[in-house]
């Protein structure tokens, strides 16, 4: 299911943004797994967020997975499948200001478990269409349907 065309150039352009995130979107028994936002428990979006100094984008992924929801997931099973920045219209940002990777997996260890203050659990895809990146969930929704 490869869209992103990860190589040295695009690596470059990535890290060129201000503020950098990953997400993943966690297939399984055809659900998403999403985390709400911490203010708002009906705002749902996909694990992830803010890239740390020295981190991948992917190194974050598995972090923020793990952190937020407590499965593992591997950079292994993880595939790239769509960067959006700012000046896009899928964010509520400015230009050139974020930069967002989303990495698709279907493979997973563990339960879930968490300490941080948004709800994680299984939902529909279309769960996904409402709130504050209901813009950037679609067209990640729109991608993984039409490679399935």
């Amino acid at each position: 299911m490869e869209i992103l065309n990860y190589n040295n150039t695009i690596h470059n352009l990535l890290n060129s943004f201000n503020i950098k995130a990953s997400c993943v979107f966690i297939r399984h028994n055809n659900k998403v797994l999403s985390v709400s936002r911490k203010y708002d428990k009906n705002d749902k979006g996909l694990p992830g967020g803010k890239v740390e100094q020295n981190e991948t984008y992917e190194e974050c992924a598995l972090r923020e997975v793990k952190e937020e929801t407590g499965l593992i997931i591997f950079s292994k099973n993880i595939i790239p499948i769509f960067s959006a920045c700012g000046d896009t219209g899928l964010f509520p940002l400015k230009q050139n200001e974020c930069n967002c990777v989303t990495f698709y997996t279907e493979i997973f260890e563990g339960e879930i478990n968490t300490n941080e203050n948004g709800k994680v659990e299984w939902v529909n895809f279309e769960e996904l269409t409402n709130g504050t990146f209901s813009a950037y969930n679609s067209k990640v929704i729109d991608i993984i349907k039409k490679k399935n």
